[in-house]
């Protein structure tokens, strides 16, 4: 701890204190103080600093490997395997596969006629025979008029009597069985 007991009088009373307190302020203090700036410099800094760029441009233009179309091609495919361009890529691969197959025409319809070319009877037929299919709403609209008119013109006359004639026809047994 210091004490200060007696005031200094003079620098050399005070540099033996700092001698026996700290050895290293007694060296800075021989060293020399601060830095020193060479003459001239900050005049001539702008220049060798434009000087020393226009030799790193000249190496870097000296030393620029020339590269091959291959070597070339190899660093573009490296820049597209990165992640964010590989899923971007992988993206569009599955994008353009899925549509190929959303959108590839059946080739067992390529062959087949096309409907101007079917027949009447055909359509027809198609429609009797898948009438299960088919909504209501849409066989009422595919009946034709004409059609209709002849079917109900080629049916028998209905006879008033039919069903009595038939229920006569019937003996006493199977009318029981009926009921």
């Amino acid at each position: 701890m210091l004490k200060f007991n007696k005031p200094m009088k003079n620098k050399d009373d005070i540099q033996k204190e700092i001698e026996e307190l700290s050895p290293f302020l007694k060296k800075m203090k021989k060293e020399k103080e601060g830095f020193e700036v060479p003459a001239n410099y900050f005049r001539q800094l702008p220049d060798l600093i434009m000087d020393r760029i226009q030799e790193e441009e000249a190496q870097s233009d000296s030393s620029a490997p020339t590269t091959n179309w291959l070597d070339q091609i190899i660093e573009r495919i490296q820049i597209l395997l990165q992640p964010q361009y590989a899923m971007a890529l992988a993206s569009t691969a599955i994008l353009i596969v899925a549509s190929l197959f959303l959108f590839q025409q059946d080739p067992s319809l390529a062959g087949e006629s096309t409907l101007a070319e079917v027949s009447d009877e055909e359509i027809n037929a198609y429609v009797m025979s898948k009438a299960e299919e088919f909504e209501l709403d849409l066989l009422i609209d595919v009946i034709d008029e004409k059609a209709l008119e002849e079917e109900i013109e080629n049916e028998p006359s209905y006879d008033e009597n039919y069903l009595d004639n038939i229920i006569d026809d019937l003996s006493d047994k199977e009318l029981e069985e009926l009921m």
